[in-house]
């Protein structure tokens, strides 16, 4: 099986184009979705309809899409612990959002277990809490709470993709490459970044390819029209630091 593995989308529909035209071309199997499906962005209606259009449904697995922070602060209508910006664009949103989509996200799941695939937002430890997987240390503990029959665990959230293994005598190391060969008796945890807001210093939309047979994943970076996808943020009244973002990748 090949898996495409998107995450953090943000109704960021040039860039979601661009990456589901791209994982037609690697002749993925089936995709999943880990989250943040909107906010941020200007296209939030189309966005979850093609997002759940795109991940169909897994025998056995049903939906293969977790809940995000900013999926819950929408639906919810908390978004106390966002920054101004992030608040403002969770307002429109909610406003903005059609009755059945806001249905469609507000009921996702937290965690969703595929094989030996483990599918989170943020982190398995407290994903209820959206803590962020950034260093070594955090990584440990995270690997520490997805259930030992699984080998990898996809994540997002930080929008910094990168890959950390947890090797046979417990350390956890920071795995560098686009590409990466999974070893047996090792754990990973794996963020597949940013489809519509990526923060590592490169704009590109990313996405994963998870290639159970060669037993690999690949971190895909594309190019996407980014003025056009400022302008819509422009337009919509949303704060233009949403929009100027988008081009330094932070």
């Amino acid at each position: 099986m090949r898996y495409a593995v998107i995450s953090d989308i943000h109704a960021n529909l040039e860039a979601l184009s661009v990456v589901l035209e791209d994982i037609r071309s690697q002749n993925c199997d089936a995709t999943l979705c880990l989250g943040d499906v909107v906010g941020y962005g200007a296209n939030p209606n189309e966005c979850v309809q093609i997002v759940f259009e795109q991940c169909r449904p897994i025998l056995e697995v049903g939906l293969p899409i977790v809940k995000g922070n900013h999926d819950e602060a929408v639906t919810s209508g908390n978004a106390r612990d966002f920054n101004d910006a992030a608040a403002a664009a969770a307002r429109w949103t909610r406003e903005t959002l059609e009755c059945e989509n806001a249905k469609r996200i507000a009921d996702l799941p937290m965690t969703v277990m595929l094989d030996d695939v483990f599918l989170v937002h943020a982190s398995p430890f407290e994903p209820e809490r959206w803590h962020y997987v950034l260093s070594v240390v955090s990584a440990f503990e995270a690997i520490d709470h997805f259930p030992e029959s699984t080998r990898v665990c996809f994540i997002g959230h930080s929008h910094c993709p990168s890959v950390m293994c947890q090797n046979e005598r417990g350390d956890v190391l920071r795995v560098s490459g686009s590409l990466v060969s999974l070893e047996d008796q090792k754990r990973y945890l794996i963020n597949v970044g940013s489809v519509g807001q990526p923060r590592d210093s490169d704009p590109r939309a990313s996405y994963a390819v998870y290639d159970t047979e060669s037993k690999t994943v690949e971190i895909r970076r594309l190019q996407y029209d980014i003025p056009t996808a400022q302008r819509k943020i422009e337009d919509a009244g949303l704060p233009g630091s949403l929009a100027r973002r988008l081009a330094f990748g932070r």
